[in-house]
């Protein structure tokens, strides 16, 4: 079946590109009965990667409902059917295009396929609307959006081209929702890696001053590992409190433990870190935490030290 499958011509980078395709998104939750809006950050142009944020202190993941609204535009939609000769047809004259919204949460395990629009050979372009609505619960972490094409209906059959209804021709669209986004106290990143701990943390930075984010510093916790679900998500509740003291209190002494000699006692100084730098967060965690330097160089009693304070701030 698969080699018959990948006879058929498919979707390539050059006919996607050709097809201009602009998708814009929104998001907003149920409040009051009300829809309110919420916010996505464009943080990468290419990858169209964006981080949710709400307008307001009401919205909580864990709590509140999701809705994903977007418009996805397609226009040159002759060329997928062989009228423009720079680009091999993919669909016969009489064929119905399918145009499917896919999606899935890694960490959540919540995944979805709907259809959301058709295309044909009458109109040369396309302005598709669709909506989706996640229950409570449903996501975590990330979301992962694509539109692909499929057969939707054939009405002359072929051995060249794909005329099996359910086909996926390609995908035209891909983007990544970051769901938490950039507002935790420090960066964490949910992964799926089988042979890894159920934590662990990667340190990039090059200099305190480098800024405190996911690239240069960041906990890593791997939904793959067996008591992931002890944790269940980056939301602290009264069933995980407990577990999740004992890894942010692994995660502050691994990072105060890692620095050079003159690291320490550089971290001590005043004003020489900057704004939303590494250096400036373990400042605060020292001077809240109660941390000196006798107690830095011994990283039992620096442990201890740290728990104490974390459990000062979880009660």
């Amino acid at each position: 079946m698969n080699n018959v499958l990948e006879s058929f011509v498919l979707l390539d980078d050059n006919l996607i590109e050709h097809l201009c395709v602009k998708n814009s998104l929104s998001a907003s939750y149920l409040y009051n009965n009300d829809n309110s809006q919420l916010n996505l950050e464009k943080i990468n142009d290419e990858l169209e990667e964006y981080y949710l944020s709400a307008l307001d202190d009401n919205y909580n993941l864990a709590k509140n409902n999701l809705c994903i609204q977007g418009c996805v535009n397609i226009d040159n939609i002759d060329s997928l059917y062989g009228k423009d000769n720079n680009f091999q047809r993919i669909a016969l004259d009489d064929t119905v295009i399918g145009v499917a919204l896919n999606g899935y949460s890694l960490v959540s395990k919540h995944n979805f396929t709907k259809s959301i629009g058709e295309i044909t050979l009458d109109n040369n372009s396309a302005s598709i609307m669709y909506n989706i609505d996640f229950p409570t619960g449903a996501l975590a972490d990330k979301l992962f959006l694509s539109i692909n094409l499929y057969v939707k209906e054939a009405k002359t059959k072929s051995n060249v081209y794909a005329t099996i209804d359910g086909t996926v021709l390609g995908t035209i669209y891909n983007a990544t929702i970051n769901l938490e986004g950039t507002g935790s106290i420090f960066p964490i990143s949910i992964v799926s890696e089988k042979e890894e701990p159920l934590w662990y943390i990667d340190l990039n930075y090059d200099d305190l001053n480098d800024a405190f984010c996911q690239n240069n510093l960041c906990l890593n916790i791997n939904s793959s590992h067996d008591d992931f679900d002890k944790i269940g998500s980056k939301d602290i509740t009264p069933d995980n409190k407990a577990m999740w003291k004992e890894i942010l209190a692994g995660f502050f002494s691994q990072i105060l433990v890692s620095l050079s000699d003159g690291e320490k006692n550089e971290i001590f100084k005043e004003n020489i870190y900057e704004e939303g730098s590494i250096g400036l967060f373990l400042q605060y965690i020292l001077e809240n935490f109660g941390i000196d330097k006798p107690i830095l160089d011994n990283p039992i009693r620096l442990n201890k030290k740290i728990l104490l304070g974390i459990d000062n701030i979880m009660k």
